[in-house]
């Protein structure tokens, strides 16, 4: 894998000429390009993440209704499909085998977990014992186990911040808060750190009759079982909005947040640890790490999206002035396996997609994939070997690896095809823990991907 550093001087280049629309539908390796996704309809909350290939899912709503797009490779044409005839709310992630699960409010006091399996949307109905449930966040682990995270509410207040945990044999319900009358609270955050445990940030907000309302982020992270949680404050009276919390590493929780004392500031907070003022104005921010530990920002700073990153610990954040404006909290970043961010955009009249670089790791149009050069491989599921069998396209090298869902190449084999008879890798799977991997082929400016599930 190529890692491709995004230069100062590259943001500059783009910040100085960001005041025309970037070409719709065009991919540039070395700068930033834009693709709209969906424009016709109303649009309202959306949520993203990038599978393995780097490819995008979006869950969003759209007239009252929850709709599915993603894009496959090779094309630049958004598939899209309505998932929910009625619905808020969505957030979207991505189960071991990659295939996408939705979270979104319902009528009736309930929740649907739309889960494709390959072929079909299969729905679950959850309901918490006819709690009216709001907000529902959710973050599945490299095992599969699900991880939501909501509000319940009773007489129009928020009553409690509710988590339940499905490892597959069904729902443990928890309370990790309850709020007295007089409560408000913002939309929250939930991301896994890397032994897959949840951590959740929110804003809890005390109403006060004179006008003095008090302000609380709150941080929740959980530990090795599902009731060990730990609660701390991270900021007070002038947090706003919804947090952004990701993970970095050394397993710290960091928080990107609206913060507006003075005359207000986007913030950028580490806990344990410190803050810093990342630009003089911002809301609705969405973070994410690379693979070099560097922060990365997206947020709305009112006529533009500013993006922003920084090169290392203390040193200034660099920022990129994206011209497009957008609506209540509808922005969300990834950060790609090249280090390469992408960003979708709710614009009030259109759901777009910006990124930077092309988001299939391949580095320009011309070298496309080569379908077929995995001819096949057994077993499916693998247990103690897995055999790749590869046509013989053409002749040369061809470097086939098998990656883990964190991107971690597991092993790394090469054969020498002779362009007429087919040839084969055995790859032994002993020490391999069970879980979902991908099989990559690659010759030349030609590569193929194929997904195997090891279970012993």
């Amino acid at each position: 894998m190529k890692i491709f550093i995004l230069t100062f001087s590259f943001l500059l280049l783009f910040t100085a000429s960001a005041t025309a629309t970037l070409p719709s539908s065009e991919t540039l390796e070395n700068s930033w390009n834009y693709s709209s996704v969906d424009s016709a309809g109303a649009f309202g909350w959306l949520s993203m993440e990038l599978d393995i290939w780097d490819l995008p899912h979006l869950a969003y709503e759209k007239d009252d209704q929850i709709w599915y797009a993603h894009r496959n490779a090779g094309s630049w044409e958004w598939e899209k499909e309505r998932i929910s005839l009625i619905g808020w709310r969505p957030c979207i992630a991505l189960g071991p085998d990659q295939n996408p699960r939705i979270v979104n409010t319902q009528p009736g006091n309930m929740l649907a977990i739309s889960t494709w399996n390959g072929s079909e949307w299969l729905v679950e109905e959850y309901s918490d014992f006819g709690r009216l449930m709001v907000g529902p966040v959710m973050a599945i682990s490299p095992d599969g186990t699900v991880h939501l995270a909501y509000y319940t509410m009773m007489n129009g207040f928020p009553y409690e911040l509710r988590y339940a945990v499905n490892d597959g044999e069904g729902w443990l319900r928890l309370e990790l808060e309850y709020y007295g009358d007089n409560t408000a609270v913002t939309p929250m955050s939930i991301v896994l750190d890397s032994s897959g445990n949840p951590r959740v940030a929110g804003i809890e907000i005390y109403i006060d009759d004179s006008d003095m309302d008090q302000y609380f982020l709150n941080l929740y992270e959980r530990g090795d079982t599902p009731g060990a949680w730990e609660t701390n404050t991270i900021a007070s009276f002038y947090c706003r909005g919804r947090p952004a919390l990701a993970v970095a590493p050394g397993e710290i929780s960091t928080l990107a947040y609206k913060w507006i004392d003075s005359e207000g500031s986007m913030r950028y907070h580490q806990y344990p640890g410190t803050w810093s003022d990342v630009y003089s104005l911002g809301d609705y921010p969405s973070m994410a790490f690379d693979s070099q530990g560097r922060p990365h920002l997206a947020f709305d700073a009112g006529t533009s999206t500013m993006y922003a990153t920084r090169q290392e610990q203390g040193a200034a954040w660099e920022l990129t002035s994206l011209p497009y404006s957008v609506s209540y909290w509808g922005l969300e970043l990834e950060i790609d396996q090249s280090d390469h961010p992408h960003i979708a955009l709710n614009r009030w009249d259109e759901l777009a997609y910006v990124w930077w670089g092309d988001p299939t790791g391949i580095e320009s149009e011309d070298q496309g994939t080569a379908e077929g050069l995995i001819q096949s491989f057994s077993p499916s599921p693998a247990s103690e070997t897995l055999s790749v069998s590869l046509n013989s396209l053409s002749s040369g090298r061809v470097d086939v690896r098998l990656v883990d869902i964190t991107g971690r190449v597991m092993d790394s084999s090469v054969t020498e095809l002779n362009g007429q008879n087919s040839s084969s890798v055995c790859i032994s799977l002993k020490d391999f823990p069970n879980g979902v991997y991908v099989i990559t082929a690659v010759q030349g400016s030609s590569s193929d991907r194929a997904t195997v599930t090891v279970l012993h």
